[in-house]
């Protein structure tokens, strides 16, 4: 099977269409930053006594989401879609995976989903 050039694929998970999903390898804390149209988000790993959440707080005219304690090996996150602004007057919302390679380094493998509209 072959696809035309000008083929689109459109992927919809329920109701949501996923707008843009990816991967992500980092070591240390650098910050990711992933831009969708004009809205910039911002993803910082920290630690504390708390157990695995995040914390979202808008600076700057970005969204900075603080992500606590992600550090399995197997990995954890939200996969359930976190609202967190409207595109285009639909709902957009994420979720996103951290696997935690190296809790010494902090060697990760990031994967976020954006999706577009409501269930």
């Amino acid at each position: 099977m072959s696809l035309a050039s000008n083929t689109q694929i459109t992927t919809w998970v329920g109701g949501r269409k996923v707008l843009t999903s990816g991967v992500v390898h980092l070591e240390g804390d650098l910050p990711i930053k992933i831009q969708v149209s004009n809205l910039v988000f911002v993803f910082s790993f920290a630690k504390d006594e708390g157990g695995p959440r995040y914390v979202g707080e808008a600076k700057q005219g970005e969204l900075h989401l603080t992500l606590f304690n992600h550090s399995n090996t197997l990995g954890e996150g939200f996969l359930d879609p976190i609202p967190v602004a409207v595109l285009n007057e639909e709902p957009l919302s994420l979720t996103y995976f951290v696997n935690t390679l190296d809790p010494v380094k902090g060697v990760r493998r990031f994967e976020y989903v954006f999706y577009l509209g409501a269930e």
